[in-house]
């Protein structure tokens, strides 16, 4: 395993007397020799290169050059230095031409993202490297200040850090004992500018020192702390130590407490390794204290303390995809937001964000820290994430050039790879523009937030438009994040239960049976199904049942770090895939008003919790199809209606702030008639859950016109295609009721020894949704009946033949809306249903039964 941790303590120890300077306070010296007309002292008060065209500059000064002595130069390139664009600092040279004689180089400048400066020798034209420095550290612009140093012995350091002092690290170490040649045999320190046409003002320099190492009188002190592996941790000295004291582990001590069971002193690199019994790990800052340490001048350090980090090794689900802009506003730039759920930190140095899709990838380079519950940001521009999005004033964002994400749809994949070259997933997300909210005209601009960090990244119904004013959260908490849990729960089967932790957990906690309750169930089995302890499989004794709320309780849980979790208690239900007649048709709106979208309404007739994303919609007639992207299931008994514009739908029949509507595309519904048809893929083949054949006929028949009108459904357990079975939305409801109970709806009373019964005797054809049609309920004891039912005024007058041999089942109704033959309303009054039903066999049933039409039953 591969650890990382970095601090940096600033200081210089060394006092020197000079022997050259130049802080560029004043005009440019004579004494500079070389290409002097090249360079100006800028407004900074700096030395910078300012030359006409592409080309080589150079400046040289003469320095009498002691045996033991420190350079130091301020260097600003405001590029990415490039075999083309680069920069030598010769520290020392016996000649101004370096290829003759012999002089020490600093070379910055070449292809690629692992720049580093290199050290070097030049003798009569031919260069010996001797060491090269920090990996990427001069890659791209920087702005930094140079340190070295070279003492009596031929031992020679390089240093760098921020102009204010800030972050001191050491480049390298490098011993020439055998060189025979002296640098106080040299003369000339100066720098050579190799530069395009777009770079003639982008090298500037100041505070140039040059000074001979005085006695050394302070003690060393730690520059770096850094974990190499699971138990060692270098300490890298700004000085040679005295070995004795370097190893002594009583000079050192760990907070939490660590055993240092051994200590290795590298004096190639004023290096000590500490090697720890007990592994090390991210799960909070470590305290480290120094004592009685000393260096060659028998310097003795006082006691020193400071914090330092570990920053674990990457694994699968350890960092999450929170959010996504990847369809930005006009000018705007994508943003890609990564969190950390877990209780750990960790580096993103080697992180690779890949888009599948288009086989497009960046990698991390850099060593950026990610600790527990922090966001970090990813965009090609900052700017125009801060002026769209308002971020918070400590946002971790970071401009790097991201893949091309698809606008609509795509892939975005983060990973690393491990120490065989073989990449690892850390989180992957298939992103759909139809997880956006579906009530939106447009999604230009409107990030995908993450719901739950316990629930899959991949799972759809985890994700939707974000509902912040700015449409956007980069850098602070999704606007609709659900923070209530630190695991995904879900029935898998009826026997089983997954549990998805977001943080890595003790083994022996999540195996103990004891911290589980299910509503009493007995638990015969738990599993772990990964390596990290995230991810576990309860095992039940007895089977959960369809329709039922269950409570699981968990206690006494423990995490990777040894934190107790508070205890907690989630609901849990059995959700299904549908099965025919589980989801029911119950309301169509097929013919709307103009510039109005088509609506459908959906019930489960079922006692299941039943999932309707993915339910296929088509019109058999056109064979066109859409599929439902509402992320979330239907309760036993539930309605929702879809269609395309749900605020117009809701503005033009005045529905109840209850109703529940969704947006979803629909297939094409012819005005007149067709077909609605709802299809479930279940291993391949579609299988037909219900499926309506409308026809406007079916509409009441005094109605005008039906435009805007919907047909509603009158009873879930009387078949759909039934024509007796859809009546027209009532006019008091302003004839639709989507995603509300149907004002048409009517109870159809249990089974009776009587062939025909009415769930109600009087009626009112006023068009209030209060029993503005008859109901006429049959039950027979098996189906094949021919039915005639005709209808007669209370003088014996035939009214209507409201059926004529038609074909009955075991169970139905038949409908009548008060009107005669001619379709004309009748007068309130007393009517008589006569009724026979005859079967092939011989069995007969007949009788006539009373019934009243009134006027205003609601009044």
């Amino acid at each position: 395993m591969k650890w990382t941790i970095t601090i940096a303590i600033i200081f210089i120890h060394l006092t020197a007397v000079a022997q050259f300077s130049d802080d560029f306070n004043d005009k440019l010296s004579r004494d500079w020799k070389g290409d002097y007309e090249h360079f100006i002292i800028n407004e900074k008060k700096q030395l910078q290169l300012f030359a006409e065209g592409s080309g080589n500059s150079s400046l040289f000064h003469i320095v009498s050059f002691p045996d033991s002595i420190q350079w130091q130069i301020e260097i600003s390139l405001s590029f990415s230095p490039s075999n083309n664009n680069r920069l030598r600092i010769v520290l020392a040279s016996s000649e101004l031409n370096i290829n003759s004689g012999t002089s020490y180089v600093l070379d910055i400048g070449e292809s690629g993202n692992q720049d580093a400066i290199k050290f070097a020798k030049i003798t009569n034209g031919i260069t010996e490297d001797l060491a090269t420095g920090i990996p990427g550290k001069v890659s791209k612009a920087f702005n930094l200040t140079y340190l070295i140093t070279k003492n009596e012995y031929n031992h020679w350091q390089l240093f760098s850090q921020n102009i204010d002092g800030s972050n001191k690290e050491l480049e390298f170490v490098v011993d020439l004992n055998n060189q025979n040649d002296k640098i106080t045999d040299m003369q000339y320190f100066g720098m050579i500018c190799t530069y395009t046409s777009s770079n003639v003002d982008a090298f500037s320099f100041d505070n140039i020192k040059i000074d001979k190492i005085q006695n050394d009188t302070i003690p060393p002190r730690i520059l770096s702390i850094k974990a190499v592996e699971e138990s060692i941790i270098t300490l890298q000295f700004d000085e040679a130590l005295d070995s004795s004291t370097a190893i002594d582990k009583n000079n050192y001590t760990i907070a939490p407490p660590i055993t240092i069971s051994n200590v290795i002193y590298d004096d190639r690199i004023n290096a000590v390794y500490l090697h720890t019994l007990e592994t090390l790990n991210g799960c909070s800052p470590y305290k480290i204290i120094t004592n009685g340490i000393q260096d060659l001048s028998a310097n003795i350090s006082i006691e020193f303390s400071t914090n330092f980090e570990v920053f674990e090794d990457l694994e699968h689900g350890d960092i999450l995809i929170n959010e996504l802009l990847s369809d930005p506003k006009s000018g705007g730039s994508d943003y890609l937001e990564l969190i950390n759920p877990t209780s750990k930190a960790f580096s993103l140095k080697g992180l690779i964000i890949r888009n599948n899709d288009k086989d497009e990838e960046i990698k991390i380079n850099d060593d950026i820290p990610i600790r527990p519950s922090q966001i970090i940001v990813f965009t090609e521009d900052s700017i125009s994430v801060i002026e769209n999005y308002h971020p918070p004033d400590d946002i971790v964002l970071i401009e790097i050039s991201l893949p091309d994400f698809n606008n609509a749809s795509g892939n975005i994949t983060i990973m690393i790879e491990d120490s065989l070259s073989n990449r690892i997933t850390i989180d992957s997300f298939d992103y759909n523009e139809n997880q956006h909210n579906l009530n939106l005209n447009s999604t230009d601009g409107i990030s995908l937030e993450r719901i739950a960090l316990s629930h899959a990244t991949q799972l759809p119904n985890n994700w939707s438009s974000s509902i912040n004013k700015y449409f956007g959260t980069p850098g602070y908490q999704n606007s609709i994040q659900d923070n209530t849990d630190y695991l995904g729960v879900h029935i898998t089967n009826s026997l089983e239960i997954e549990l998805l932790f977001v943080d890595q957990m003790y083994l022996p906690s999540i195996l103990t049976y004891g911290n589980y309750d299910i509503n009493g169930i007995e638990i015969v089995d738990i599993s772990v199904n990964d390596e990290n302890n995230k991810n576990i499989f309860i095992t039940l004794e007895n089977e959960l049942s369809a329709g039922t709320i269950y409570k699981l309780k968990l206690s006494k849980l423990i995490n990777s770090c040894m934190d107790t979790l508070s205890d907690q208690v989630n609901d849990l239900r059995l959700i299904e895939n549908p099965e025919k007649g589980d989801i029911l048709i119950n309301e169509l709106l097929f013919n709307p008003y103009i510039d109005q979208y088509d609506f459908l309404e959906l019930i489960n007739n079922s006692n299941k919790f039943v999932t309707i994303q993915q339910l296929n919609i088509i019109n058999d007639h056109n064979s066109k199809d859409e599929s439902i992207y509402y992320n979330n299931y239907l309760k036993p008994g539930e309605i929702i209606a879809f269609t395309q514009d749900v605020e117009k739908l809701r503005d033009i029949y005045n529905v109840p702030d209850t109703a529940n509507i969704a947006k979803n595309h629909l297939p094409a519904f012819n005005n007149d008639s067709g077909n609605v048809t709802l299809r479930w893929l279940a291993n391949g083949d579609w299988v037909i859950i219900d499926s309506f054949d409308y026809s406007e006929s079916m509409h009441y028949k005094l109605l005008n016109d039906s435009e805007g009108i919907s047909l509603e459904r009158i009873n879930s357990d009387i078949r759909t295609n039934d024509v007796n079975n859809w009546f027209s939305s009532s006019q008091d409801n302003n004839f639709a009721t989507p995603g509300f109970k149907n004002s048409a709806f009517t109870v159809i009373p249990a089974i009776k020894e009587e062939v025909l019964t009415f769930p109600y005797q009087i009626f009112s054809p006023d068009g209030d949704g209060y029993r503005d049609f008859l109901v006429i309920n049959y039950n027979l004891y098996k189906p094949g009946f021919l039915a005639n039912i005709t209808i007669y005024d209370d003088s014996g007058y035939k009214i209507s033949r409201l059926t004529n041999n038609h074909l009955m089942g075991n169970s139905g109704i038949f409908k009548w809306s008060g009107l005669d033959d001619h379709n004309l309303a009748l007068p309130i009054g007393m009517y008589i249903i006569f009724y026979s039903f005859f079967h092939p066999d011989g069995d007969i049933f007949e009788g006539k039964k009373v019934v009243v039409l009134a006027q205003d039953l609601n009044n």
